[in-house]
Parts: structure tokens; C-alpha cells; sequence
């Protein structure tokens, strides 16, 4: 881009210059003709969420396997505030260059292998991407969920590394992690095989993401009833509570 004279300036100096929401004016030259042209900037859809605020992370387990999307808050818990330094590259790559092509789209992670004999051998895999399925593409953590819950085959393959050109077939005995599930929650004292949120959603029925909005949005839909238990045992008990200070009074 000239700057004084003949002297030039890298074309991505001027785009810093911009924030969100400014007007530009852009010549385009199409077929030879001349066009002006306003654009009001937009910041790109970043793949890594850089920020978390007030949500918990999700999270599935599944034969001892840890699937979560992938975040810079979790790499900067894996690795410190130096993480761009010592985070696997191809996890750097999605974190600061990924750009969501789709607004559905995010990037798994298998975080850690627990112990476990369904999983003997895969110990020291972690924090490497999850590419497939049984053949097919991940998209994001709940494609995996419902492709798990969906499964029929005798075993669970997942194509997992940080670039395509590295990864590893992972094959477990889908009957054997089936049977195995609650003992190694129970052994590593883990609750739940999965986030609350993933929970509330294979209760819904795994819906598409608009129709799950919709549910949350509908006073009268079945989403209100499917809350867990303790909701409503935490009511009980702050009515009775209120109870006994009105007595008490």
C-alpha cells in the first residue's frame, strides 16, 4: 500500500488500523471497470473461542476417553500463559488462524485416556484432534455425542491427530466401553459421563441446534420438564426451610 513517496506499508497494517463496524470505501476492479464500493467491517468468526464467560465447559466420556471443544482457556490451563509456545502445533494452528466455515463448526479435543481396559494401550494420547467417526467427519462435540449414542457397530473407530497427515485410528469395543462406563467413572470419581448441558440435550432428543433453541424458547415445551432431580429438590427445600422460620416467627 504506498505510504510517503515510494516507500510501501504491508497491506495488514491498514486493516489493523480498522475496528469492528467501520465504513470502508473500496475500489474493485471487475471486468476491466471500475467500482466504488461501502463495506462496514466485521471481525471473522474465530473457530477457538478465546473467551468463556460464565459457562461451564463441555465435556464427554466415553470409554475413558475426555472429548472437549477446544478453547484458548483450555489450552492456557494445559499449558500456561506461555501456551503458544508449547501447545501442539496443529492445536496453535486452529486456536489463532481457524476460521469457522460454518456456525456449527468447532474443534474436539481428546484431552486425556484414562486407565481403563477398553483403552489399554492409548494411555499417553492426549490433546490431539478428533477428524472422524467410523468415516465420518466430526463437526463438533455434540456430532460426536449422537454419532456415539447412534452407533450399531460392534466397534467405536476414531481418527484422531493434530493435521491429517499424522493421525491414528483409535478401535474400541463398543460393548466393552458400554459395560465399562460406569466403573471407571466410579474409579476416577468422576459424577457424570458427560456435561450437564450435552446431558439436557440426549434428554431433549438431540434435536438440530435451531430446534433446540426453539425448545429453550417455548414456555410450554418439553425442555422444562427434563431438568435434572436436584432442581426440584432444592425448591422442596427452600419452601420448607421458609416454613420453619415462619413458625419460628
Amino acid at each position: 500500500v504506498p505510504f510517503r513517496g515510494e516507500e510501501r506499508v504491508l497491506f495488514s497494517h491498514v486493516l489493523r488500523q480498522k475496528f469492528a463496524g467501520d465504513t470502508v470505501e473500496l475500489t474493485i476492479i471487475r471486468e476491466g471497470e471500475r467500482i466504488r464500493e461501502t463495506v462496514k467491517t466485521e471481525p471473522p468468526p474465530q473457530l477457538v473461542p478465546w473467551y468463556i464467560y460464565d459457562v461451564s465447559p463441555s465435556y464427554l466420556i466415553y470409554a475413558g476417553m475426555v472429548f472437549t471443544p477446544l478453547s484458548v482457556p483450555y489450552l492456557m490451563s494445559e499449558y500456561g500463559h506461555r501456551w503458544q509456545r508449547y501447545a501442539p502445533v496443529g492445536l496453535l494452528e486452529s486456536a489463532m488462524y481457524g476460521i469457522m466455515e460454518d456456525k456449527e463448526e468447532e474443534v474436539v479435543v481428546l484431552t486425556q485416556v484414562m486407565a481403563s481396559d477398553a483403552t489399554e494401550g492409548y494411555e499417553d494420547i492426549n490433546n490431539v484432534k478428533v477428524l472422524g467417526y467410523n468415516g465420518n467427519p466430526v463437526k463438533n462435540l455434540r456430532h460426536l455425542v449422537k454419532m456415539i449414542e447412534e452407533n450399531d457397530d460392534k466397534f467405536s473407530v476414531f481418527e484422531v491427530g493434530n493435521s491429517p497427515s499424522s493421525g491414528m485410528l483409535l478401535i474400541i469395543d463398543a460393548e466393552q466401553a458400554e459395560a465399562e462406563g460406569e466403573s471407571i467413572l466410579k474409579q476416577h470419581k468422576i459424577p457424570e459421563r458427560m456435561s450437564s448441558d450435552l446431558k439436557r440435550w440426549v434428554k431433549l432428543g438431540m434435536p438440530a441446534v435451531n430446534d433446540d433453541r426453539a425448545a429453550e424458547a417455548d414456555p410450554s415445551s418439553s425442555s422444562n420438564n427434563v431438568d435434572d432431580d436436584s432442581e426440584d429438590e432444592d425448591v422442596t427445600a427452600a419452601a420448607k426451610m421458609a416454613a420453619d422460620q415462619r413458625k419460628k416467627a
